[in-house]
């Protein structure tokens, strides 16, 4: 069993339990100044973890990360995305060929309050990028991948609700 999230006291964690319960390793990372959490955690195929969420550990505000652990919790690599305004990872999934895709919002890139998917090789190096949304706020809450390795997207906002009222969106976008 292993749990992700955020705590005031030092950041994102992600930490792993036998299956008595007890502690089998924890990390952790950011500061409650610096700030970071995990919005999103999945088991890999070779038994590690992949990870996405907020941080700004790295300058310039917020910014989403994906991160992709070992097994044993150690880091295997890390990367952001985002641009001057605040950038957010919410949700992560594996992609068939090996590598993986996060979504998250941006106010950095389209109207400043849209959602933005973007793929990942499983060595870390960014695919390719979208942002996705309308005239107004738009909020990504989850993602996944199809058999046919086709990007689907779900969330709420304001540009796709009835007479300006919030709405739900449901996205697929080719891989």
């Amino acid at each position: 069993l292993a749990i992700a999230g955020s705590s005031t006291s030092y950041g994102g964690f992600v930490a792993k339990f036998s299956s008595g319960g007890s502690t089998v390793w924890n990390k952790t990372w950011g500061n409650t100044t610096v700030g970071g959490d995990v919005s999103s955690m999945k088991t890999t195929s070779d038994n590690g973890y992949i990870i996405t969420g907020t941080t700004n550990d790295f300058g310039g505000g917020n910014d989403a990360y994906i991160a992709k652990l070992a097994t044993d919790g150690s880091l295997t690599w890390s990367k952001t995305w985002g641009g001057a305004g605040s950038d957010s990872g919410i949700s992560v999934a594996a992609a068939g060929d090996g590598g993986y895709v996060i979504g998250g919002n941006t106010a950095s890139f389209g109207t400043g309050g849209d959602t933005f998917i973007a793929k990942f090789s499983g060595a870390g190096a960014l695919s390719w990028d979208r942002v996705w949304g309308g005239a107004s706020s738009d909020s990504l809450f989850g993602i996944a991948v199809d058999s046919d390795q086709n990007v689907l997207i779900q969330g709420q906002g304001y540009s796709f609700g009835r007479g300006g009222d919030k709405g739900a969106f449901v996205a697929k976008f080719d891989s």
